[in-house]
Order: structure tokens, then sequence, then C-alpha cells
């Protein structure tokens, strides 16, 4: 599982909350291969909107209340999202974010990640994702590699 929670303050009880700099976990790039549906199992907020057609640089450097909180299909060629998808509804509950066969064949063909993204803050101001299932082949055979950019005592920032 892969919580997204601001580093320096998930150590702090009570600020999973509060306002921070937005948050981008980023898969390595893949080429879609038609072989069904994307997934990623969801907890936490649902924060509000979509980034479908939104680039990257569009992401706000921080937080806003609602902001989106989900995950995103990032076009690598234009830096674009082409889908995105988020819970229903706030709370401790797994939920599925599907992206459908049909709609990833509509898609160009190109090499893309899959993004997840918190932009939002307030009540369930945070984001869970596990078990994503992307029909996909890699780019690179190797292993993506992780920069760990800040260090506390229950978690590490990645980018």
């Amino acid at each position: 599982m892969v919580t997204v929670r601001p580093a320096g303050l998930a150590a702090q009880v009570g600020t999973q909350d509060s306002a921070h700099p937005t948050l981008r976990l980023r898969s390595p790039e893949f080429t879609l291969n038609g072989a069904g549906n994307l997934t990623a199992w969801l907890r936490g907020g649902t924060g509000s909107g979509s980034l479908n057609g939104t680039g990257v640089s569009a992401l706000p450097a921080n937080t806003t209340s609602p902001g989106f909180q989900g995950v995103a299909l990032r076009n690598v060629n234009t830096g674009n999202y082409l889908l995105s998808g988020k819970k229903s509804s706030s709370g401790d509950t797994w939920q599925q974010a599907v992206f459908t066969a049909a709609e990833l064949t509509a898609l160009p063909p190109g090499v893309y990640t899959l993004d997840l993204i918190d932009a939002g803050h307030g009540g369930w101001g945070w984001v869970a994702m596990d078990s994503v299932s992307i029909p996909g082949t890699p780019v690179s055979t190797h292993p993506p590699t992780l920069k760990v950019q800040r260090w506390t005592s229950n978690q590490v920032r990645i980018s």
C-alpha cells in the first residue's frame, strides 16, 4: 500500500488534513497493450474535480480545499492527463478507480505513466493507493529508481 501524506506532518497527530505542497507519485513509463482495464484501489479523501485534459504544469504547487485526490493517466509526450479517477466518497473504505479497456483503447498510441496525486486538504485531506493493475508493457526493463527527498520517523517522501 502507498499512502501519500505530507512528509513531516504524518508524525504530528491531527495534521494529516492540513495544507501541504501538492504530492505526486509517478509509475514507471509504459505503453498500453489493450489487455483490459486499468485499476487502482483508493482510500481516504475524494477531493474534487477531474484532471482530464490538464497539463502536469497546471497542478497547483500547494493543496487547495477541496483539491484533486486520486489517480490520473499522463501522456508522456504531451504532459497532459487524459483520464483521472477518484473515490466517490471519503472514508477508510477502499474503492476501486477503473479506466475501462474501451476508454484506454480510445487513447492515442504513446507512452504513459499513472500518477497518484494529492492536491487537496481539509477533512479527509489524504489519499492512499493499493493493488494497481496496468494493462501495459514497461518502456524500460530496468527497475525504477526512487529519490528520497525527506525522511521522518515514520515516512519517506519519494519523487
